[in-house]
């Protein structure tokens, strides 16, 4: 995640909490960032989606980071399970699809 992402979502969270003392400051948002920054900005941009659609009260870091974490284990979760059909289909049916036109013409 880019400081540019993380800004967007810090406007985003502000608009929804408009509570002065979460995240006050540039300066703060730019500390939760150094905390934030080694997740993929989906995995942020959906924990904090996540978090405004059930709860009234605004995230912490560690809530974010707990929120992202699930998420990407999830998503982990089902590619390893898209993997497995991908295969147990390709054992069953033979084809060699190593690009994206293979795809489409399939």
């Amino acid at each position: 995640m880019t400081l540019e992402e993380w800004m967007k979502m810090v406007r985003h969270l502000k608009t929804v909490y408009t509570n002065d003392k979460f995240i006050p400051t540039k300066e703060v948002a730019e500390m939760w960032f150094e905390y934030l920054k080694g997740f993929e900005f989906v995995y942020i941009r959906m924990a904090v989606k996540e978090w405004v659609e059930k709860s009234e009260y605004y995230p912490t870091i560690a809530d974010i980071r707990n929120q992202a974490e699930e998420h990407k284990e999830e998503t982990k979760a089902k590619m390893r399970e898209l993997k497995n059909i991908f295969e147990a289909c390709h054992s069953w049916y033979p084809t060699n699809l190593t690009s994206e036109e293979d795809w489409i013409t399939f």
